[in-house]
């Protein structure tokens, strides 16, 4: 069964079924993981709807799905939705692979992380990049891989998932206004797939 990763995808109804179309993306047969921040944007319940299509998903809490939960905005969101975010992970390990929202200080230990940590952090990312600067192989200890949505690769002047290290910045910018796109890959062979938002 091939497994797909998807960066944040931040309502964007359109381009999360046209990149999954793109990649030939098998809703019954094949899992999609999805690296948070679904609830935001123009088409959040769109895209919910489409997810609750895919047999196989595994969805990790975005620090935008934490603030529909968080800050008392449930009111005038359906049940259905409210029950969507709240059953997401706050991360998800599996042979050595961890997929998280915005990543964990690695200078502290993983238990003594919490929810803000996992969907906020940005260290990952930044010392990834400051290694690579550097010239020196970035590793994120006691995985193999690392997959990271939340900061986005524009900021280091990628538009495509970004491998630094063992670690895969997967947000290339779906966020709107933003100008970039919705990518996803395929965690075994990393091909990827891309669609421009608005």
């Amino acid at each position: 069964m091939r497994t797909l990763v998807i960066g944040d995808i931040h309502g964007q109804y359109e381009a999360l079924y046209s990149v999954l179309l793109k990649s030939g993306f098998r809703n019954q047969e094949e899992r999609l993981i999805v690296l948070g921040d679904i609830y935001d944007g123009v088409n959040p319940e769109c895209c919910i709807d489409f997810l609750f299509t895919i047999k196989h998903l595994v969805c990790v809490m975005g620090n935008h799905d934490q603030a529909v939960m968080d800050a008392g905005i449930r009111e005038g969101i359906s049940d259905r939705y409210i029950s969507f975010i709240d059953g997401m992970r706050p991360y998800f390990e599996e042979n050595g692979l961890l997929f998280i929202h915005g990543g964990f200080d690695p200078r502290k230990p993983f238990a003594m992380q919490d929810i803000y940590d996992f969907n906020g952090s940005r260290t990952l990312p930044h010392m990834g990049w400051e290694a690579h600067q550097r010239g020196e192989d970035f590793i994120v200890g006691g995985f193999n891989e690392v997959y990271v949505g939340h900061t986005r690769t524009q900021i280091y002047g990628f538009f495509q998932p970004l491998k630094l290290g063992n670690l895969w910045m997967m947000d290339t910018g779906a966020a709107p206004g933003c100008g970039g796109y919705l990518s996803v890959m395929d965690i075994k062979t990393k091909e990827f797939w891309q669609v421009k938002c608005s």
